[in-house]
């Protein structure tokens, strides 16, 4: 299954000489106007149309837009959020696509022909503040950050000549170790993929061969228990997260060479799969695979919609964006 992670940024709104204006304080001619129009007015803009960005050669469309209200008691709206899919995809060489039952090709993909692949995307806006968290999706190691940045801008320089934008990371790393330090830790999973063929073939109907075979050993809390008040195992799967423990070395078991560690951890009623071999999580994305519901190898809608709300909440509390 290809890997389906998040990226998350803070986007900031300021002048040509760098200083940071309000979202709902940005200058317009003679007025203001909230950073939330802009949103709409691009994405209407851009909603199924094909931009081409010919240096890159790349192409990008918005595909579905839908603008949210998050509500607080009351009618006063905390933030909104502004969130569909797009497509993107590159162009400029070719490929042979086959069938993979039959081997057979299908299509010569020619330099003009781009492949496209569909994407989440979503920014979440205070009703004041001096930044927005925008959430976005990767499929595998595909993303569309860049494409997008350039097409903003130039939408932007036209848009608001005298206004500038900036996207910076926020790594998930606190979002991450909060569910490691507060949560319950309900099972550990040893995973080793690739069995030897010949165990594979004993324990398996191996059909497809032993690169798709993969044993897992699980250790389950008991009900309403925590692996984690055992301080050996917390503290070993911190020493993998900081890098003070090799993935290998952080467990041993007597004839089972693991080469993969997730953890199943409930804080509230959130449950959340942590791939801590996938160090990506920690260092620069959210890998959202064993949490979001997939159709035809990508991410359902309201599946990821629900998830990168949940993720974009925490960083704008972190950025004291809301309360």
């Amino acid at each position: 299954m290809a890997k389906i992670s998040l990226a998350s940024y803070i986007m900031k709104i300021c002048d040509t000489d760098g200083n940071i204006y309000d979202v709902h304080q940005i200058p317009d001619g003679q007025n203001h106007i909230h950073i939330n129009q802009i949103f709409s007015e691009y994405f209407h803009a851009r909603l199924n149309i094909f931009v081409d960005n010919t240096r890159d050669q790349k192409l990008l469309s918005v595909q579905t837009y839908n603008n949210y209200r998050e509500p607080e008691n009351g009618n006063r709206i905390i933030y909104q959020y502004h969130a569909g899919r797009l497509e993107t995809g590159s162009y400029g060489y070719s490929s042979t696509i086959r069938d993979v039952e039959t081997s057979n090709i299908i299509l010569e993909k020619l330099p003009t022909y781009a492949e496209t692949l569909p994407f989440f995307y979503s920014f979440y806006v205070p009703h004041e503040g001096d930044g927005c968290v925008c959430v976005f999706q990767r499929f595998k190691n595909f993303g569309y950050k860049s494409v997008f940045e350039e097409d903003f801008k130039a939408y932007f320089r036209e848009r608001l000549p005298n206004v500038r934008f900036t996207i910076n990371p926020l790594l998930p790393e606190e979002y991450v170790t909060r569910f490691v330090d507060e949560g319950r830790i309900l099972k550990l999973r040893l995973i080793k993929h690739n069995l030897p063929e010949d165990l594979a073939d004993a324990v398996l109907d191996n059909r497809n061969g032993a690169d798709d075979s993969s044993a897992e050993l699980v250790i389950s809390a008991r009900a309403r228990g925590d692996l984690g008040v055992n301080p050996t195992i917390r503290e070993r799967i911190w020493g993998v997260i900081r890098h003070q423990t090799s993935l290998q070395d952080a467990f041993e078991v007597q004839d089972f060479q693991y080469d993969n560690i997730k953890i199943e951890v409930k804080m509230g009623r959130t449950t959340k799969t942590l791939n801590i071999g996938d160090l990506e999580n920690i260092t620069g994305y959210y890998d959202i695979t064993d949490e979001v519901v997939i159709n035809n190898g990508h991410p359902e809608y309201n599946s990821i919609l629900g998830i990168s709300k949940e993720y974009a909440e925490h960083f704008l509390r972190a950025q004291r964006l809301i309360d």
